[in-house]
């Protein structure tokens, strides 16, 4: 029985930002609202649990079960699925555990950088750093890329990954 609603899917706010395809990794599987992406694309992934990192990689199949992409287990995969995502393996991201959750990158990539922990990049074209994150609600992962300093910011990006689970909200 579905108990929630999502508002929104995978929002680019800018169109530079549309430019680049934007998903999300749990483990090994991206979850992106594209269906072209081939095998060998090339990605760049930002890990953003604490101590955000950088790292390339590339498409490999896509995911069908839940073998190896945790969004398409049973009790995930009705609301994952109907949220317009397409599952690929992930292939090549080096100490998998220790990215956990990450948002993905495809096409022309800005000059990523990483301060204090932090990572950032000018994703939507305005000369000013624009800062990946996520946050839990109360029975998912909110990711988002957000532009201008945190007491002003505007999500230019977000993706939603049901959890099928009540979790801790430390979202605002």
């Amino acid at each position: 029985m579905l108990t929630g609603c999502i508002a929104s899917t995978s929002q680019v706010n800018s169109e530079k930002a549309k430019s680049s395809l934007l998903g999300w990794v749990h483990g090994e599987c991206l979850a992106i609202e594209s269906h072209k992406l081939v095998l060998g694309d090339k990605i760049t992934v930002i890990g953003v649990m604490e101590g955000h990192k950088i790292t390339k990689a590339t498409i490999g199949e896509k995911a069908t079960s839940s073998d190896n992409c945790y969004a398409l287990l049973e009790d995930r995969k009705e609301i994952n699925t109907s949220s317009g995502y397409t599952f690929y393996l992930v292939e090549g991201i080096p100490n998998i555990s220790t990215f956990g959750l990450s948002i993905v990158l495809v096409g022309n990539q800005p000059d990523l950088v990483i301060n204090e922990g932090v990572a950032y990049a000018d994703i939507n074209g305005d000369g000013f750093r624009d800062r990946f994150g996520q946050c839990s609600t109360s029975e998912g992962v909110s990711f988002y890329i957000s532009s201008g300093n945190s007491s002003e910011a505007t999500k230019i990006w977000e993706g939603y990954y049901y959890l099928g689970y009540d979790s801790e909200v430390t979202c605002p």
